[in-house]
């Protein structure tokens, strides 16, 4: 599992790079990594963890992704969201 989740952190990365990637605040967290000149590996590492807790939040909420929210942190979050 972990091998994927690296593989598939790295494949988002260089959709960033190329600019096919909708996902606004994903996009935004990765170029800010890339501007603060994080090596590949660690970055691409911080990535998977990233999206493994972007899964197990879906999951354990049963809900349906909404990437307007995604970026903003739960307590953040207005009571209607939480």
């Amino acid at each position: 599992m972990r091998g994927l989740m690296v593989q598939a952190a790295s494949a988002v990365i260089n959709m960033v790079n190329k600019g096919n990637l909708k996902a606004k605040a994903l996009s935004k967290w990765v170029e800010k990594k890339q501007r603060e000149k994080m090596p590949w590996g660690k970055l691409t590492c911080a990535l998977a963890a990233k999206l493994l807790r972007i899964i197990r939040a879906i999951l354990i909420s049963k809900k349906t992704f909404n990437s307007k929210i995604a970026a903003i942190a739960k307590s953040s979050l207005p009571k209607q969201f939480v």
